[in-house]
């Protein structure tokens, strides 16, 4: 027995023109036709259409005795959604080939074209239950004539009135068919033709609907399923075959093509044919080559595009006419509808030839055709100097370049030297330093018109060596800072300011000078200035918190630029830490009298500057109030032994700069149980 592995998924099937060759179904040739399966089940199919929503129910009738068969109605797929759950994998090929874009729409398909969906039927089981054509009897009587009978009932499982009954033969023993023949393959290119020929006339042949390919590499162990679509059995025909796509490195396989009957349950394959996969096509030479642009050492080939329909591609070969090395410049094929070349590893002074490859889907290569001469000029550009050194000198603002070189040759013409402002990016252009003859190794550059250069700005300089016919060598590099001695501009502006008493916030003005990269920020308690913070350009603001009230305090600051230099103050602010702002009235006063007591309690003041709270008391609530603490109340809480229920009090906030709050709202003493 061959192992043959294959596909859960479905197998499509062909609805175009086999629509119009095949017989529409072996089903027309009698009403009911049973197919007995090597499971000892029957398959009976009958040729009559389910009305819409309606079922049937199935009787066997033997020896004059009739037997239901079915408990309940068996009914068909009455909608998209249930015909999709009835054929499974099989629904999506169906739904693509037809071009219904739902459920619906394939399933009226099928109910309309009653040709189609018996041809799908006898093809595939499950389509044949989808579609009420096919009931399997799985405890069949066999080996004698058999009556069936088939009565159709509505959706409440109620007669219609329409049956259909016939006396069949139902056989001892599954038919089982014979297998295909004259099983040959032939590859042209990357596709390969597999052909077979299968009776038309035998008995056991009648059922056979379709056929499967499979194919097992000769170094592969199981067979695979290569057919992706239904190959059709059409009547007339004796002699079948498939095409597919089969990789190149595939050079001989084992083919096995498997017969299949209406139930896909009887089949029967042949025994493996293994068969030789060699290809037989060549590719014609490429002979017309041409040289469509040669620059210094790049060589640009063109030809036409190809026209064999299994043309893979192309590969470049080289001839060295010197040594006659022969090498392939390709390393992957070009593509053939884009026949371009170009080669640039050419060394001057050679001459070569080139040869296009025409390379078939399978690694058949072309022979030689005719070769585009090439020569490449030698245009060898002068050494390149190296070690470039600058040195810059803040004092005169000049910079002084040393590079080395090999010995100069008799075509050496000049140094050329480059400039420009340095960028992490790059963008700016290069300047030409020198406008006549540089000879030396060595050149002292006195910056753009000879005014100098800018302090802190750094500069990179190319030094590259250039001959008599134009040709530069590569251009080395270096970069120079001009140091920064001039110390930064003050910021333009300072300003300080008391926040509530308790912080300062101080703010300034960006310095003009490019350079500066911080700012320092002083503070002065009146013995020594103090550096507090160093702030980066970019955040010119700063919050002091470490400050107390009563105290007196200088605040000033200056600007840092990139080399550490430090410019003069700014204008200095002098504050006396005073605040003027009174806290916020207090809130949620309460009074109880409690054993010939007043206990008065409030919520705490938001403001973290309170440093207490003065309690009043009057007999009226709109009356004068009088202070009943001589300094104020850290707590939140406070007894009056004097008071009684009745009194009504307010609460007044005293923060440290010694600003009251307005008074809380009056709350009269009440007296509790």
């Amino acid at each position: 027995m061959q192992k043959i592995r294959s596909s859960t998924g479905c197998i499509g099937m062909v609805l175009t023109a086999f629509l119009l060759l095949i017989p529409v179904s072996v089903l027309q040739a009698q009403d009911i036709m049973p197919v007995l399966t090597p499971d000892n089940e029957v398959y009976i199919y009958h040729n009559q259409q389910t009305t819409l929503g309606h079922g049937y129910n199935v009787y066997r009738i033997v020896d004059n005795e009739e037997e239901l068969l079915t408990d309940d109605p068996v009914y068909p797929a009455s909608n998209g959604s249930e015909l999709q759950y009835f054929v499974g994998d099989l629904y999506q090929q169906l739904a693509e080939d037809l071009g219904t874009e739902s459920p619906q729409e394939t399933f009226f398909t099928l109910r309309g074209n009653q040709s189609l969906g018996r041809m799908l039927s006898s093809l595939y089981p499950e389509y044949a239950t989808a579609l009420g054509y096919l009931f399997v009897d799985e405890n069949p009587v066999t080996g004698r004539r058999v009556t069936y009978r088939f009565e159709w009932v509505n959706t409440r499982g109620n007669p219609t009135g329409v049956s259909l009954e016939e006396t069949v033969a139902v056989g001892a023993e599954p038919l089982e068919p014979p297998p295909p023949h004259s099983v040959e393959a032939e590859r042209k290119g990357a596709h390969v033709t597999v052909s077979w020929n299968y009776p038309e006339t035998e008995a056991a042949a009648s059922n056979v609907m379709r056929f499967n390919v499979f194919l097992r590499p000769g170094n592969r162990d199981h067979f695979q399923l290569r057919s992706d679509r239904a190959i059709v059995r059409q009547s007339g025909m004796t002699a079948f075959s498939y095409r597919f796509r089969l990789h190149q490195d595939v050079t001989e396989a084992d083919f096995m093509i498997q017969a299949v009957d209406m139930t896909g349950k009887n089949t029967a394959a042949n025994d493996p044919v293994r068969i030789q996969l060699a290809d037989a096509l060549q590719p014609a030479p490429v002979n017309e080559v041409y040289l469509s642009t040669k620059e210094r050492t790049i060589v640009r080939l063109t030809w036409p595009v190809g026209r064999e329909p299994f043309l893979d591609g192309y590969h470049v070969d080289r001839l060295d006419t010197e040594t006659d090395e022969r090498v392939r410049l390709t390393e992957e094929l070009i593509p053939v509808a884009d026949p371009v070349f170009k080669d640039d590893t050419a060394v001057e002074g050679k001459t070569y030839y080139y040869f296009i490859i025409a390379v078939s889907e399978t690694g058949v290569e072309s022979e030689d055709g005719n070769p585009v001469i090439a020569y490449i000029e030698s245009r060898i550009p002068p050494p390149s100097p190296t070690a470039l050194r600058a040195a810059a000198h803040p004092e005169e603002k000049v910079v002084d370049l040393v590079w080395e070189s090999p010995e100069h040759d008799e075509l050496f013409n000049t140094y050329v030297i480059l400039r420009r402002e340095y960028t992490e990016t790059g963008e700016r252009a290069f300047s030409q330093v020198n406008r006549g003859r540089v000879l030396s190794r060595s050149l002292t550059d006195s910056g753009i018109a000879e005014v100098g250069f800018t302090e802190g700005v750094r500069y990179e300089y190319g030094v590259a060596a250039a001959n008599v016919h134009g040709l530069r060598s590569d251009t080395v590099f270096t970069v120079v800072q001009m140091p920064l001695i001039t110390p930064p501009e003050p910021p333009s502006t300072f300003q300080a300011s008391i926040d509530r008493g308790v912080r300062v916030n101080l703010t300034w003005g960006a310095s003009s000078s490019p350079s500066v990269t911080s700012y320092n920020v002083y503070k002065n308690n009146g013995e020594r200035d103090t550096l507090i913070a160093n702030i980066p350009k970019n955040r010119r603001f700063l919050v002091d918190s470490d400050v107390r009230p009563g105290r007196e305090y200088l605040f000033f600051a200056t600007a840092v630029d990139s080399a550490g230099n430090e410019s003069p103050p700014s204008r200095k602010v002098d504050l006396a830490m005073r605040d003027f702002s009174p806290p916020p009235s207090v809130r949620n006063v309460q009074a109880v009298q409690l054993n010939e007591a007043v206990y008065v309690r409030w919520e705490p003041s938001p403001d973290d500057d309170v440093l207490g709270y003065v309690i009043k008391r009057s007999d009226l609530s709109n009356g004068r109030y009088e202070a009943l603490v001589d300094e104020p109340v850290r707590e939140v809480n406070w007894v009056d032994t004097n008071g009684a229920a009745g009194h009504w009090y307010q609460v007044l906030a005293v923060d440290a700069s010694g600003n009251v709050s307005r008074p809380s709202s009056p709350r009269q003493a009440v007296t509790r149980n």
